[in-house]
């Protein structure tokens, strides 16, 4: 292998990688594939006439039956998650609604603050611009009394 040949090492790639696969390891007593398999590689020279191969050490069996006894885990359900609300939004007079258009960068991710005419469980009416808009409760955030008065001057 180590001389020039005039067959690319491309071709060559996949023999040289099968035969590490299968190259017995006296450290562990067994080849990468058992580990991989469970059993070992069917080489091209074995495939007309059966090798007779040593069983595997009592190492890679316990691999083995470790491996057969491994089950997938149970799907993730995403869809439980709650959504947070902040416990001040129930008592605040004002609020900030987040802003989830494409934004320059520094640009505050609120809007506000704005007067709450209503409470629902799942959305608020705000007023904006002289007019009752329904936003849900999962974009806003309340707004704290001291920055109000700051707004109102």
């Amino acid at each position: 292998m180590c001389t020039p040949s005039p067959i690319s090492w491309s071709r060559e790639l996949p023999v040289i990688l099968l035969g590490l696969r299968s190259a017995h390891k006296a450290d562990v007593d067994a080849t990468p594939a058992q580990f991989v398999y469970g059993t070992t590689l069917s080489l091209p020279g074995e495939m007309f006439e059966p090798a007779e191969h040593s069983s595997p050490s009592e190492f890679v069996q316990q691999l083995i039956n470790t491996m057969h006894k491994v089950k997938p885990t149970d799907t993730a359900h995403h869809t439980k998650r709650e959504v947070f609300v902040n416990p001040a939004l129930n008592d605040a007079t004002h609020d900030f609604i987040r802003n989830d258009t494409a934004k320059p960068s520094l640009t505050p991710p609120y809007d506000g603050p704005f007067k709450i005419e209503e409470r629902n469980p799942k959305s608020y009416k705000i007023q904006i611009c002289n007019r009752a808009v329904n936003v849900f409760i999962n974009r806003l955030k309340p707004a704290s009394k001291h920055l109000i008065l700051f707004n109102q001057k």
